[in-house]
């Protein structure tokens, strides 16, 4: 078990007001319990409830194309209540399905229910919250003393390898910054692992918002290499061998159903990996400058 992919939803309390790490764990507080919200009413307290929760979730997914049906005789009634000939409604004579019929089908492909499937959706949606408030905030202090430069041209895979850099260079604040984040993460204990690891979810981002969670041959290869790196890095540092193999437990099932399905599936591992790594970044550069 590392820090880096355990469920942590604490941030360290402001010493001082600066004014980017209050605007980062308000945003933060709020993706962190509303997430934890939606996705504990989904979870069972006891193994017993399981299949029950199973069963409500499921036929709750099964009235929603009913309910869709009656809201749009509702809306044709309503419109004629208010002297509106809406005529003909040409959704009515096509074959459609329902987004409820879809998600049910891909619940059945992965062999999971569909409650399973809501909270692996759920775990895909904060991934990426997490990801766009690191980028963000980190693309804001960048701009702070670059105002020339084009907002536009950033990319968020240039988070950590130019906006991060540049503002610890500005301050001369690097050394300082990577002893806070060793000290606190026990995994990112060089510069290059954290840029490497930076790579690996901007990957995984990016696959996510541009290929809709899908991966062919070459993204794989490129998956695999990257996670390579990571774990060269690590083996490199005293006592990382042990890191390494515990950061590669937690990819293997990741990269093996990719592997046999050509698509990712989320679960709690990457969840935590960028919640802990957004983290792990904004408290010890806040660190750093409150000094």
């Amino acid at each position: 078990m590392i820090l880096l992919n355990i469920n942590q939803t604490d941030y360290l309390t402001p010493i001082k007001d600066i004014p980017y790490y209050t605007d980062f764990i308000s945003k933060y507080a709020h993706i962190t319990i509303t997430c934890s919200v939606s996705q504990g009413i989904l979870i069972p307290i006891h193994k017993n409830e399981k299949d029950a929760l199973d069963a409500d979730v499921t036929a709750f997914i099964n009235t929603i194309p009913e309910d869709s049906k009656k809201r749009r005789k509702i809306y044709r009634e309503y419109a004629k209540g208010s002297h509106l000939d809406v005529g003909n409604m040409i959704q009515e004579n096509e074959s459609r399905t329902f987004a409820s019929d879809y998600f049910i089908g891909e619940a059945n492909k992965n062999n999971i229910s569909p409650r399973e499937l809501v909270l692996r959706t759920l775990n895909c949606s904060v991934f990426l919250q997490y990801y766009f408030l690191l980028e963000e905030t980190l693309k804001n202090l960048f701009l702070e003393t670059n105002k020339s430069y084009d907002p536009k041209k950033i990319k968020g895979s240039q988070a950590i390898t130019l906006c991060l850099n540049r503002r610890l260079n500005n301050f001369k604040n690097k050394d300082k910054f990577l002893k806070s984040i060793s000290e606190r993460s026990k995994f990112f204990t060089t510069w290059k692992t954290l840029s490497l690891t930076w790579d690996l979810l901007t990957l995984i981002r990016n696959r996510c918002v541009h290929y809709n969670n899908t991966y062919d041959t070459m993204a794989i290869t490129r998956l695999n290499n990257s996670i390579d790196l990571i774990l060269g890095e690590l083996n490199k540092s005293e006592g990382g061998n042990l890191t390494a193999l515990f950061f590669m437990n937690s990819m293997e099932d990741i990269v093996s159903h990719i592997e046999e399905n050509g698509y990712i599936l989320f679960g709690n591992t990457l969840e935590n990996i960028i919640r802990n790594t957004s983290i792990f970044i904004i408290e010890s550069l806040y660190l750093c400058e409150i000094e």
